[in-house]
């Protein structure tokens, strides 16, 4: 019933509209959740700090796990590829990070289970181990959008099945993998190779331009609102 509908991006249009909704009530406005990647954008040299800190070296592919709680089967995914992405790649390292409902054992735990190519990034700012790693290996999680976001790959797990539903476009300027066993996701993980900084700029900067991620998503919605609230057509205004 609504007389405006503000969306993040294009390809959020046929979700909408195949299900019933006018097209022309929907305006693209970008997503403040989205813009989310301005607050880690510049933190390159201090990723670089990091993998010298920790004995990585400049051609050693660095994954970063990204912990979420209370998915055991999703997790026990993620960990038994990465088991296997490390036989299959023993140059691979390994960086995890807990989520904050995570308690320092459970961390352990993980990196206990894959060996001495695993390394604890609890304890250092998101945008630090953001920018020293390669992939950003998640499941339902922002972290994985903020990674995309500047330019970083991500290897999703166990969402292919909600792609079509978050409308997502997440098959854009091949940054992302998904995986719905161990043999595509360690496969996956063992082939990520080290990327410059330049490309995984120029990707980034792709992403947020599709995905409008200007830091000026809340004023097109607040925008919206106004020009709504303006018309004297409107009924609706929510």
């Amino acid at each position: 019933i609504a007389d405006r509908v503000c969306i993040p991006f294009e390809a959020t249009i046929p979700q909408l509209t195949t299900r019933g909704v006018d097209p022309g009530t929907l305006v693209i406005t970008g997503h403040p959740s989205f813009d989310c990647a301005a607050d880690v954008l510049n933190q390159e040299s201090a990723g670089i700090e990091w993998r010298r800190k920790h004995s990585i070296n400049n051609d050693t592919p660095l994954a970063l796990y990204a912990m979420q709680p209370g998915i055991n089967e999703q997790s026990a995914l993620i960990e038994a590829s990465l088991t296997q992405a490390l036989i299959q790649n023993p140059q691979l390292r390994i960086a995890v990070r807990k989520h904050p409902n995570h308690r320092d054992a459970d961390v352990q735990n993980v990196i206990n289970r894959l060996g001495s190519a695993a390394l604890n990034a609890s304890e250092h700012t998101l945008g630090t181990v953001l920018h020293a790693c390669d992939v950003l290996v998640t499941h339902h999680s922002t972290v994985g959008i903020k990674a995309a976001l500047i330019g970083k790959q991500v290897a999703f797990f166990n969402l292919e099945n909600d792609i079509s539903v978050y409308g997502l476009p997440l098959d854009e300027y091949d940054w992302a993998s998904f995986s719905t066993t161990v043999e595509t996701g360690a496969s996956a993980l063992a082939s990520i190779k080290r990327e410059a900084f330049s490309q995984q700029r120029v990707r980034g900067s792709q992403i947020r331009q599709a995905w409008n991620c200007d830091g000026r998503s809340h004023y097109r919605i607040a925008q919206t609102v106004l020009q709504a609230l303006e018309s004297r057509t409107t009924k609706h205004v929510a």
